[in-house]
């Protein structure tokens, strides 16, 4: 818990920084990264090789703030981080986001920056804010453009997602 707090302490100081630099009142997001978002991760060098996933399921209120989760299998399926609730938060200043994303194999966080681009969301993991419990090296991609997702199931998930309330650790009972 004092993990995700110093994240999102980081995170919030982040943006807070980007948005007193370029104006004095609370600012209304620009973007609206709620949604699910996809992309295949395959072996190129392999084609044979089943192809592995990158799944953002983002909620994005009123205030910028975003809650999700997220997905990840490796090309041949061989490393999976599943996503548990909130496992992704963040917010958006002037049309870009800035979040937290916690790896469920080894509890490390990640900062990432996010911008949408026509109907693509581009991600990119910026660095890790502290260690995981072990030295397992991320899963999480670096640099992808995901495409809205349009599989039945994972839209269904994103409207599970939408429904339930995007509480930050601080917002407990």
């Amino acid at each position: 818990m004092k993990r995700f707090l110093l994240a999102a302490f980081l995170l919030s100081s982040s943006i807070g920084f980007t948005a007193c630099a370029s104006s004095a009142g609370k600012q209304r997001a620009t973007a609206d990264f709620t949604g699910a978002w996809s992309i295949d991760l395959c072996n190129e060098a392999d084609p044979k090789i089943p192809c592995g996933a990158f799944d953002l399921y983002l909620h994005q209120d009123n205030d910028g703030r975003i809650c999700g989760e997220h997905f990840v299998a490796t090309p041949g399926l061989g490393r999976l981080d599943e996503s548990d609730p909130a496992t992704v938060l963040g917010t958006v200043s002037q049309g870009v986001a800035v979040v937290v994303i916690r790896s469920t194999r080894n509890d490390a966080l990640y900062m990432a920056r996010l911008s949408l681009i026509g109907d693509r969301l581009h991600w990119e993991r910026v660095g890790m804010i502290v260690k995981g419990v072990n030295d397992e090296p991320p899963i999480i991609p670096g640099i992808k453009t995901l495409a809205r997702a349009r599989v039945k199931e994972k839209l269904q998930y994103q409207q599970d997602i939408v429904s339930s309330p995007c509480e930050w650790p601080e917002w407990g009972p």
